[in-house]
């Protein structure tokens, strides 16, 4: 890309999200993954959920995301990260929550390309 280009937010958004879906395992590995490992690309890790929730309160924040039920959707989402979630302490993350981060990625994609 060249300095005059400029980046489509909205293709950022749905870029970032198809990554965090499709370049991450959903296997859950018997032992805590950290991040100086060789192979540490699982969803299950906590931070694919701080990525994933970043981008999605970057793209809120942003007015990508604009219409009000998948904004609700998200929001919905953050609820969960921020008490369920982010208040476990040192509970190993489940395949539930992999479900859970997939499913609002999926959401808000659907709706990303139905514009």
């Amino acid at each position: 890309m060249t300095e005059t280009e400029t980046v489509n937010p909205q293709q950022q958004l749905i870029a970032r999200l198809l990554y965090f879906r499709d370049s991450f395992s959903e296997k859950i590995p018997k032992r805590i993954i950290h991040s100086i490992d060789k192979k540490n690309n699982y969803k299950v890790r906590t931070v694919w959920f701080v990525g994933l929730a970043a981008d999605l309160e970057k793209a809120m924040r942003s007015g990508v995301i604009n219409k009000s039920e998948v904004r609700a959707k998200v929001n919905e989402f953050f609820d969960w990260y921020k008490n369920e979630f982010g208040l476990r302490g040192n509970v190993r993350n489940t395949r539930e929550d992999i479900e859970r981060g997939n499913k609002i990625i999926n959401e808000v994609l659907e709706d990303l390309s139905n514009e």
